[in-house]
């Protein structure tokens, strides 16, 4: 027997706590499940023919909540980057439409008027 085992007496039983992964996979699994029977649920209701079984691939690469992080992060990089293109946008927009000697809200009257 190795050294730190513990080993029961005949007839006591410990208490089994299973790690937090595999908790967390069967949570997963379970909710997967459950949406795969609502799905085919609604195809059978719809009636839409379900030809094609609804399997989970476990097997692919498993991600780091600090890969989760860095591609957050660069989608809001992106997003804010469309946002000032937008925002670039529709000041050159609004400039070319001031150019004929309009005054736009924004901008002061001249001094000579």
């Amino acid at each position: 027997m190795p050294d730190g085992a513990e080993q029961d007496a005949p007839g006591e039983e410990r208490e089994f706590t299973p790690p937090s992964k595999h908790v967390a996979a069967d949570r997963f699994a379970t909710g997967a499940i459950r949406s795969a029977q609502a799905i085919t649920d609604g195809l059978a209701e719809a009636g839409t023919p379900d030809e094609d079984p609804v399997v989970i691939d476990r097997r692919g690469p498993r991600h780091s909540l600090a890969a989760l992080d860095r591609l957050l992060s660069s989608a809001l990089e992106v997003e804010a980057e469309a946002g000032a293109d937008a925002r670039a946008e529709a000041g050159a927009e609004e400039s070319a439409g001031t150019a004929d000697g309009e005054i736009s809200p924004e901008d002061p009257p001249p001094a000579g008027r």
